[in-house]
């Protein structure tokens, strides 16, 4: 589910508008997912000139599927140290790393995300392939 602050891409030129590849920023998803609205920011060279280019519009969520993807921020690693392993997650996958070991879980796309769900995921991913790494070191 998009929400303010969310990334997207366009990857499908609408009529005259070609910005192919820009990433627009979401500011404002209504209740009934009808319509959204975004802003382009500037690029750095942009904003060292002397007239930034950016825009902001609103785009109806037919518009949206079909002409733009959802581009996914990963979250920082962090340390969980009562499971002993770190993760990062941009709501749709769940990767965790222990003992040198990177699994990712993700969710079916009708789910809804659920980083606790993806967990326990990755820790039965991680259980199976620690244990087949102890029984070829046997």
């Amino acid at each position: 589910m998009l929400k303010c602050g969310n990334k997207i891409k366009m990857v499908k030129q609408i009529g005259q508008c070609d910005l192919i590849g820009e990433t627009l920023i979401v500011t404002n998803v209504d209740a009934k997912e009808e319509l959204l609205s975004f802003e382009l920011p500037p690029t750095e060279e942009e904003i060292k000139g002397d007239n930034p280019l950016c825009g902001v519009g609103t785009m109806d969520f037919d518009t949206y599927k079909k002409h733009f993807v959802w581009v996914r921020d990963w979250t920082p690693w962090t340390e969980q140290e009562y499971n002993h392993f770190t993760r990062t997650d941009n709501e749709k996958y769940v990767q965790l790393k222990a003992n040198g070991i990177r699994v990712e879980a993700s969710c079916h796309p009708s789910d809804t995300f659920d980083f606790h769900v993806g967990v326990a995921v990755y820790q039965e991913k991680l259980n199976r392939k620690l244990n087949k790494i102890q029984v070829k070191e046997v």
